[in-house]
This record gives C-alpha cells, structure tokens and sequence, in this order.
C-alpha cells in the first residue's frame, strides 16, 4: 500500500471511530504534491512530512484530511501529468507544491520547469478556484554555477506572481547533515521529516485556518 493510500485510511478509520456532531465542519483537504521529499523516501509512511502535518492538524483540532501524493523520482513534467487527475479525483482546499528538485539534479530545461510549476498551480485554481496553495521552494547550491543562479530565480518569481505563499527552502541545513539523513547524506531520515515539517507547520496552520472560512463548494450538476 502506497504512503498517500495508507494515510487516507488512517485518516477515514479515524472519523468512523469518532462520531461527528450535527454542527460539525465537514472536513477539508490538503494534498501534498511532489517527489521523494514528499514521498519518504527510506522512512515509514507514518515518518514522512505529510504524516507528520497530518498529527499536527488532529492536535489542532481542524477538520482537515491529509493526502500524501508524493512520488519518488518524478519530476516536474510528471508532476503535471498527475495533477489533473488528482484534482479530478480530489476537491483539494489547500495544496503544498514542493517539486522540482529532480529537474535541477537533472539540470533540466529551466524554462520547462517553470512552464510546468506554472500550469499546476493553474489546474488546481482551475479544479477550485477557492484553492489555497503553500508552495515549497527548492534550491541548487552555488556550485552548479549559472545553472543554479538561475533554477533558484524561479520560485520567488513564480510564487510573488500568482500571489501564493512560500517557504523558500525546507531542507536547509538537512541534506548534508549526518543526523538527519540516510547513510546517502541527501534523503532525511525521521528526524530529517520532523525537522521540515516543523519548518512548515506554522505557516500552512494559518493557511489552513482561512481556508476554514471559505464557503464550502457547491454541488456539481
């Protein structure tokens, strides 16, 4: 069973063991897209960041499900190709985008990713335009030269255009680091996951707290 199905149940089991009061919000969705980080690469379905978010959301108390649907080695092209079907399958309230570190790893075309990034946060505000997005920054380092300058140009350029926030890079200080990270010093381990979803919690919290006033959606005809 895949990290995203084994979540999704946890999280289904979870509100038919707990009665649900007539005034009760009906519960909202947050879709975690993207690759191995988001995935859990080496680590337990319950280690990876969207598990961990997931726990936070329940100890806040907001009626929220947790979808992983992150998946190992894609890139950003994949990534597209997915997103239709997963806003079709899914009406996602909040997104956290966090793709793109195998197209620069890859030194992929550059303008390719971006035309990408671009059209997922387009289908998804197309899918619901009420849709609030958290958009995860990814970064080269200085070595790969004028590659790099320019990859790490996109994000900020991208989120401050389509009006969306962002965390402009989650594993700083993580891939590299002996005690947050697999024996291949860039995948995290547990505490790699925890680390970046305690970078990500407060601002999705917020996040998730307007969307909680949004209108629910209508019903489709």
């Amino acid at each position: 069973m895949t990290p995203m199905k084994k979540i999704t149940l946890a999280f289904l089991l979870l509100a038919a063991a707990v009665p649900v009061r007539a005034d009760d919000p009906a519960p909202k969705t947050i879709l975690f897209l993207g690759d191995t980080f988001v995935a859990g690469y080496g680590v337990t379905p319950s280690e990876t960041m969207p598990a961990q978010i997931a726990d936070r959301v329940a100890a806040a108390g907001l009626p929220f499900t947790v979808i992983n649907a992150g998946e190992s080695g894609e890139d950003s092209a994949a990534a597209l190709q997915r997103a239709q079907e997963l806003f079709q399958q899914h009406h996602v309230d909040v997104l956290v985008l966090f793709v793109g570190a195998n197209d620069g790893l890859r030194q992929a075309s550059i303008s390719d990713l971006e035309h990408n990034l671009v059209y997922i946060i387009y289908r998804a505000r197309k899918s619901n335009p009420r849709m609030r997005i958290l958009f995860l920054g990814v970064r080269m380092p200085a070595e790969m030269g004028a590659y790099a300058r320019r990859f790490n140009e996109i994000y900020p350029r991208i989120a401050y255009r389509r009006r969306i926030a962002i965390l402009p890079w989650v594993l700083e200080g993580i891939m590299g680091e002996l005690d947050l990270t697999l024996a291949d010093h860039m995948h995290p381990n547990e505490r790699g996951f925890k680390l970046m979803a305690d970078r990500v919690w407060p601002g999705l919290e917020s996040i998730l707290r307007k969307s909680m006033a949004d209108p629910p959606p209508k019903p489709k005809k």
